[in-house]
């Protein structure tokens, strides 16, 4: 047995477990005391006029865009469906599921995203693709979003940037999305509609 070791049950066990005692319970204590201050300053600001509202809204549309691949991606692309001569360049077709969380009082959105997309029709292909995104939406219609997006290659995450240009009942988003994995970035630009209230 090595020096200073001391089997389970030993002299320096129940030093060591005194002397954890304290340690865990001051962790514990300050825990608590973290829980209370946010719980005290949720409560002050849902009674305050400046709280941000929870109104749960869907907007969900369809979308339709392109996606462009390196070429690594394209090679392991090829030797996955055992096919040459794939072009970079894939058509983009499907729909996106979004749920519209709380809204501050600047008009700063939260918001999630779930885009179902089958890709690559155009070259009698089948590549679906989800990507489920956490985000948010300024009042003027810019939005930010991040997340995982899965393919038949793997996982990879993404990162979305773009717009909503709003007319009369209808959202127009435009958006550009960037998913990095052990393959290289792939780039997609996405376009849809949907309806709001």
């Amino acid at each position: 047995m090595p020096v200073g070791v001391a089997p389970s049950g030993g002299p320096a066990s129940t030093e060591r477990t005194q002397s954890e005692t304290p340690a865990m319970t001051n962790t514990l204590r300050c825990t608590a005391l973290a829980l209370a201050l946010a719980f005290t300053a949720t409560r002050a600001a849902a009674q305050t006029d400046e709280a941000p509202r929870y109104d749960p809204i869907s907007l969900s549309g369809p979308r339709v865009g392109a996606t462009v691949i390196n070429q690594t991606s394209q090679a392991e692309l090829e030797k996955r469906l055992g096919r040459d001569g794939i072009h970079p360049l894939l058509t983009q077709m499907g729909w996106q599921f979004e749920q519209r969380l709380y809204t501050t009082p600047t008009g700063l959105t939260t918001l999630t995203e779930l885009v179902v997309l089958v890709g690559g029709m155009e070259q009698s292909l089948l590549l679906p693709s989800a990507s489920g995104l956490i985000g948010l939406r300024t009042r003027s219609g810019l939005e930010l979003g991040i997340g995982p997006n899965v393919t038949a290659a793997g996982v990879s995450l993404a990162a979305t940037a773009g717009v909503t240009v709003r007319s009369n009942a209808i959202n127009f988003p435009i958006n550009v999305a960037i998913a990095s994995s052990q393959y290289g970035v792939r780039t997609s630009l996405l376009v849809g509609f949907n309806l709001r209230d």
